[in-house]
């Protein structure tokens, strides 16, 4: 189970705060946006919460080129968020579960605190592939990012990120 690194910290814009660290990602910076994350499952989840960030904080396009790796489902993806406005409500981060991963793969459910849920808790499962040299959404050749239902995990159910008060 992923621990988390000395150097995680909460940057915040807008509403929304969001961890990153120095050492599993964001590492580097292009045109604005959060790139370069660590081969391991919480550089996976890091990149996750990037895009969800970026996708609502900077333009929505931009994030999908740059997050989402090349397939069948990108484009329908693309053409299902066509004239979307981002996200308005900024979710809260609360941690991420491991469902499987290897160096090739991870699949990541990401957690966000809703207090509307029976557990207060969504759980977004989500896929990643290493694709030149840093993790990309796999969307599904439908457009969806996943197949099924978001999930209800309890609390301790979850790697928590930790403090969230920036």
């Amino acid at each position: 189970m992923p621990e988390m690194p000395d150097d995680l910290r909460w940057e915040a814009e807008a509403g929304w705060t969001w961890p990153v660290s120095d050492t599993y990602g964001p590492t580097q910076d292009k045109d604005g946006y959060g790139v370069c994350f660590a081969r391991s499952p919480l550089g996976a989840a890091l990149m996750g919460v990037s895009l969800i960030v970026e996708s609502n904080l900077g333009s929505q396009p931009e994030a999908i080129e740059l997050y989402v790796m090349e397939s069948p489902g990108k484009e329908v993806y693309r053409k299902t968020l066509a004239g979307e406005a981002p996200e308005t409500d900024p979710g809260v981060f609360s941690g991420f579960i491991v469902d499987s991963f290897t160096p090739d793969e991870a699949q990541i459910t990401l957690v966000v605190s809703v207090p509307g849920s029976p557990t207060g808790y969504a759980g977004i499962p989500e896929t990643f592939r290493w694709v030149d040299g840093d993790w990309k959404l796999k969307v599904l050749d439908d457009g969806n990012l996943f197949a099924g239902e978001f999930v209800t995990p309890s609390s301790g159910d979850f790697i928590a990120w930790g403090d969230t008060s920036g």
